[in-house]
């Protein structure tokens, strides 16, 4: 198999908190920071508690806002604008697909992931939970 025909898969697994400003800015965040690591074009999924991340591309908020000038549809800026903007020039380097799924999954995927993952130490921890 030619190595540049290998497609190359980020899952980004996030969890929300209770603050809902910092907790946006967390989840935003956080979803930079996974696309950062990224050397390549890869595709990404990003499997999110968060309706307002996953919303903000899914149903379209993202490209609304820009439409107009960074502000929502009730004419008030969008918060977190810069960190926005530098999601969604991470997203243009890649195929990022935007899921929306419940803590309880997002946390049996994580635990399964690093069940595979039988080098690391947090799987031989996750190994001995179970």
């Amino acid at each position: 198999m030619n190595l540049s025909t290998i497609t190359t898969k980020l899952i980004i697994f996030m969890k929300s908190s209770n603050t809902i400003d910092k907790n946006n800015v967390m989840e935003i965040t956080a979803v930079i920071e996974g696309l950062k690591l990224l050397k390549e074009p890869c595709d990404v999924q990003i499997y999110s508690d968060s309706a307002y991340v996953v919303n903000a591309f899914n149903q379209g908020w993202i490209y609304n806002w820009m439409k107009n000038g960074w502000k929502t549809s009730g004419k008030d800026p969008v918060k977190n604008k810069e960190l926005w903007q530098e999601l969604y020039a991470l997203t243009k380097k890649h195929k990022v697909e935007f899921i929306k799924a419940t803590f309880r999954i997002i946390f049996l995927m994580e635990r399964s992931f690093l069940c595979k993952r039988k080098n690391t130490l947090l799987a031989k921890q996750c190994l001995l939970a179970h």
